[in-house]
C-alpha cells in the first residue's frame, strides 16, 4: 500500500509541474508567433492576425557590446501600439534587456487588392518604430537572442517573437 501512495504522489507532482510550466496565468496576450531572423541575408518579415511586420537591424551582423538599431515596420488596417518590448537570451540567461520603441513615421494608403470587394479598397496604415540598444558579451561564441514585442491592434494584444544570433 505504501508503494501505491508513493507512485500516486509522484504522478500528481509531475502533473502539477506540467500544468505550472504550461500556465501563462492569463496575463499573456494572444497569438504567439515565432520567426527566426538572418539579418545578414535579408530583413525579418512576419505576418500576424491583424497585419504584417518587418524587422530591420543596423548593423546586419549583430555582435556584443556594440550599438544595435532595430526598426519595426508595421502594415495593418488598424493603428499599431507597441505596449512593451525586450530582448532575452535563449541559450543562456542574460536577464531582460528592455527596448523602448518610438514611432518615427506613420502613413495611410489605399489597398486595392482586397479580394472580398474589389470596389471597396481597404485603408492600410504603415508605421515605423525605432529602438537602440546593446547586448552583453557571452561566454558562447554564438548567442541566440529572442526579441519579444507586445503590440495592441484594434484593442487586441499580441506577442511577436523574433529570434536572432549574435556573433562574438
Amino acid at each position: 500500500m505504501r508503494v501505491f501512495y508513493t507512485i500516486t504522489a509522484v504522478i500528481i507532482s509531475l502533473v502539477v509541474v506540467a500544468l505550472i510550466s504550461n500556465d501563462n496565468g492569463g496575463n499573456e496576450p494572444n497569438n504567439r508567433t515565432l520567426n527566426s531572423c538572418d539579418f545578414s541575408s535579408s530583413t525579418c518579415n512576419q505576418t500576424f492576425d491583424l497585419g504584417e511586420v518587418e524587422l530591420i537591424t543596423k548593423p546586419q551582423l549583430i555582435s556584443p557590446e556594440t550599438e544595435i538599431s532595430f526598426s519595426l515596420n508595421f502594415t495593418s488596417s488598424n493603428a499599431v501600439v507597441i505596449k512593451s518590448a525586450w530582448l532575452e537570451g535563449k541559450n543562456m540567461f542574460m536577464g531582460k534587456i528592455p527596448l523602448f520603441f518610438k514611432k518615427v513615421s506613420s502613413s495611410k494608403a489605399l489597398n486595392n487588392t482586397s479580394t472580398a470587394h474589389l470596389e471597396d479598397p481597404i485603408l492600410m496604415t504603415a508605421m515605423t518604430f525605432n529602438a537602440d540598444t546593446m547586448i552583453g558579451a557571452c561566454t558562447e561564441e554564438q548567442m541566440i537572442w529572442k526579441m519579444v514585442v507586445v503590440v495592441e491592434v484594434a484593442g487586441v494584444e499580441q506577442l511577436l517573437f523574433f529570434d536572432f544570433i549574435s556573433q562574438s
